[in-house]
């Protein structure tokens, strides 16, 4: 009797490992055509809302929506409660040059920044100023 209630011990916990899922990564992206100062105008913003207290990195990633360029100034801000936005810094991934290794609350060109996220509820980027082309934004939640 003790070995049939071993043998079933370990196969329920063998089903529980096989079924168990690796933690879903949150991200949202969309398409910032327009400036705002509080994200009040249709697409000017890109917000990626309750990160939860496993989030400890954010990357967001930037590119034109067509072929040709796009000329924009993009902030990243992060909240506390939904409510009040402050601007975060974050750094170029994959730059050489000292001058882009600085750490930037924003973006005016393409690429992927890395953004420290840790305690934050949500996490926006917000078109400051387009001047042409509309910017794709990827915006990925890493535990």
């Amino acid at each position: 009797m003790k070995k049939l209630l071993l043998a079933l011990v370990i196969i329920v916990g063998a089903v529980g490992i096989a079924t168990s899922q690796a933690p879903q990564q949150l991200q949202n992206g969309g398409v910032i055509t327009a400036a705002s100062s509080d994200c009040s105008v249709l697409n000017s913003c890109v917000i990626l809302p309750n990160l939860g207290a496993a989030v400890s990195t954010i990357i967001v990633t930037t590119s034109p929506t067509t072929v040709s360029a796009f000329a924009a100034d993009l902030r990243f801000e992060a909240s506390y409660d939904g409510l009040s936005w402050l601007p975060v810094y974050g750094t170029r991934l994959g730059a050489i040059h000292p001058l882009a290794l600085r750490p930037v609350n924003g973006a005016v060109s393409t690429g992927q920044w890395q953004i420290n996220a840790a305690n934050f509820a949500s996490f926006r980027v917000r078109g400051n100023q387009t001047i042409f082309g509309n910017a794709n934004v990827l915006i990925k939640a890493i535990p």
